[in-house]
């Protein structure tokens, strides 16, 4: 049988450094951000982590403005969020940055990888909303 082995921040913990890991953790998150942000002169963060993984980074704290980033499946003309998706997509985002070398947050509204589009109506100064057409599910191949 395969043991969970996923650790939740949330989860309890039984170590002196804290009873989870957000308090194990503690700033140490963000002080590495704010060393990185400043050695890059970086003027904004984008942030493609889950709202768990955010909450333990106390984005707050950094100085700079954060941006998230939000990706939407749109299925019979509703958008919605579909965690499965949006972990890959924020993957892809990573790996396109990467790739791209965006200079200026504006820059971002070029990725376009696997559909998605920059939805620039719903789309602010502090979240950057994209979206594609909601994938056809993948079939079994007879075999």
């Amino acid at each position: 049988m395969i043991e969970p082995y996923r650790l939740e921040m949330g989860t309890r913990l039984k170590t002196g450094g804290g009873s989870d890991l957000y308090q194990f953790w503690g700033d140490q998150i963000a002080r590495l951000l704010r060393k990185d942000l400043a050695e890059a002169g970086a003027t904004a963060l984008i942030n493609l982590a889950s709202d768990e993984y955010s909450k333990a980074a106390r984005l707050e704290s950094l100085g700079v403005p954060v941006i998230g980033v939000k990706f939407l499946e749109v299925d019979r003309g509703k958008a919605r969020f579909i965690s499965f998706y949006g972990k890959k997509a924020r993957g892809l985002m990573a790996r396109w940055m990467a790739d791209h070398r965006p200079k200026k947050i504006s820059d971002l509204s070029g990725f376009d990888t696997e559909g998605y589009r920059i939805q620039k109506k719903d789309s602010s100064e502090t979240m950057l909303v994209f979206s594609r057409p909601k994938p056809a599910p993948v079939s079994a191949k007879a075999g």
